[in-house]
């Protein structure tokens, strides 16, 4: 990692009165020593070729920011792989796979459920309504065998992540919402679509960036995922490339005016709330 680009990140938190680092994802051949991930299961396309199986499916179900949760308490990285995906939704949304037969399960699981799955999450309410939006999300084929997310800070010289991602609460990502309006000098620079909590973290920021779109991805809509969120908490994912901008555009945004000092009070406030040092 670029030693100035932690500083920078460095003034940003201090600017925003947060003190959580971000975390960054990379795609790396090589799992990480010590980390938190799903254990060794299935692939996808061994999955296919058995008739997805539902209990062998879910036998060793991990959701990818359950182990980020892990990760970040104990300032380690977490990681998914096509063999250790402990869910196949998180195996599409990282890139892993992305079969006919896997969207369908998705689709079901995610909208109406199945006979052989249940009454289904009920976020959606057709498998074809999921279905479309499967389509519309399309994550980016995996460059490498593992998606690994983990604190900026434990990135080796020379190691970039692709995504930047904030763990935070409303006001912080208010004052990373105005900011990445400012950089971009674009009303619509910051999506909140409907995703899970992996896919905002990956997917969405990546596929906008495969369409020449440099946006940030609010992730706030995935009733599963908010067991590992704090309460109030929201995902905020932006891919490097913005971030640099946003780093460099800081000395002159709203960060350093009057108004943001009294959205800078209200941080305090809820981290003295919430028992978290400001």
């Amino acid at each position: 990692m670029n030693t100035s680009l932690l500083v920078a990140t460095q003034q940003l938190l201090d600017a925003l009165g947060h003190r959580e680092i971000p975390f960054g994802t990379i795609y790396s051949d090589m799992e990480p020593a010590k980390g938190y991930g799903p254990k060794e299961s299935l692939s996808v396309v061994e999955a296919v070729e058995q008739g997805w199986d539902m209990a062998k499916l879910f036998a060793n179900f991990t959701c990818f920011i359950g182990s980020i949760w892990l990760a970040r308490k104990k300032h380690m990285p977490a990681y998914i792989a096509e063999n250790k995906f402990g869910c196949i939704g998180g195996s599409y949304y990282c890139g892993f796979s992305s079969s006919p037969a896997q969207k369908n399960i998705i689709a079901q699981y995610v909208s109406t459920g199945s006979p052989s799955m249940g009454p289904g999450e009920r976020y959606f309410g057709t498998p074809e309504g999921m279905l479309r939006f499967l389509d519309a999300i399309v994550p980016p084929p995996a460059p490498a065998k593992y998606c690994v997310t983990k604190p900026l800070d434990l990135f080796a010289e020379g190691e970039k992540p692709l995504l930047v991602t904030f763990f935070a609460r409303p006001e912080v990502i208010c004052g990373l919402s105005a900011l990445t309006t400012f950089t971009t000098d674009s009303y619509d620079s910051v999506l909140s679509n409907f995703c899970p909590g992996c896919g905002s973290m990956v997917a969405w920021p990546l596929r906008m960036l495969a369409q020449g779109r440099e946006c940030a991805v609010l992730g706030i809509s995935d009733p599963s995922c908010r067991k590992f969120l704090k309460t109030d908490e929201q995902i905020f994912t932006v891919p490097l490339s913005l971030y640099e901008r946003m780093l460099d555009a800081m000395p002159e945004s709203l960060l350093h005016q009057h108004t943001w000092q009294t959205v800078y009070k209200k941080v305090a406030r809820s981290n003295n709330a919430w028992v978290e040092s400001a």
